[in-house]
């Protein structure tokens, strides 16, 4: 399960969720700790850290009634779903956009290298978001494909990494 997938359900569910990105360093190690915290009505009962399979804490003080209305049975199963995905499984690929290093518009923003889904042709223009006509963002297989469908190595280009919408 992808962490976003995750991090959306249990919202839904109607938890409180909190993401800490780079909790604890440890640079003997080189490694870096992800913890997720998930808590209802001010009391933490889940504790994940993302950066490893299986790493989960529930956390119960033994009273639920201040659970009320909220699925407790259905979050655990959820976390230890997403607990036991393996890391590498959990998140999205990196999206990058694809700059070119001299282009601008006639409004002077960046142009990017878009694929034109219905006429199969890259072009480029002023999008940086996908929708239904222009695939702006991709991957570095997908880059390394239009590279050799388009027999270039994208010199004039550089790659710009997507910011997360979150």
């Amino acid at each position: 399960m992808k962490t976003k997938e995750f991090i959306k359900r249990v919202k839904k569910m109607g938890f409180t969720i909190e993401y800490y990105k780079n909790l604890f360093s440890n640079t003997e190690s080189n490694c870096d700790y992800d913890l997720i915290t998930i808590s209802a009505n001010n009391q933490v009962l889940v504790k994940i850290w993302t950066n490893c399979q299986y790493a989960i804490s529930t956390i119960s003080d033994g009273h639920s009634c201040y659970l009320d209305g909220y699925d407790v049975d259905e979050l655990y199963k959820l976390c230890f779903e997403y607990a036991n995905t393996p890391v590498m499984d959990r998140e999205e690929e990196k999206k990058f956009l694809i700059q070119h290093k001299y282009l601008v518009s006639k409004s002077f923003y960046p142009v990017c290298m878009a694929w034109h889904k219905l006429k199969d042709v890259y072009r480029p223009i002023n999008c940086r978001v996908d929708n239904h006509i222009y695939k702006a963002q991709f991957t570095l297989k997908e880059v390394e494909d239009i590279k050799i469908k388009l027999n270039t190595d994208l010199a004039d280009f550089e790659l710009v990494e997507v910011e997360d919408e979150n």
